[in-house]
């Protein structure tokens, strides 16, 4: 299994995270970033986003599209 999945932002730049991450999560609406990178994000569920991100979020649901 793979521990890190590409996550593409619009400027071009890739990520790469846990697959279970918010940035692969269908609750996941919104993404702010700068030149540093990713600094806040929202989900719809008004979760504990820094959880999500290490991949443990219990309300985690695949992207339905299933792209990054």
């Amino acid at each position: 299994m793979n521990h890190t999945r590409e996550f593409k932002l619009e400027d071009g730049r890739t990520l790469y995270a846990d697959p279970r991450s918010c940035f692969f999560c269908d609750h996941l609406t919104d993404i702010w970033y700068d030149s540093e990178g990713p600094y806040m994000f929202l989900c719809e569920l008004d979760k504990e986003i820094e959880t999500g991100m290490y991949g443990n979020c219990k309300h985690f649901t695949e992207e339905a599209n299933g792209d990054s």
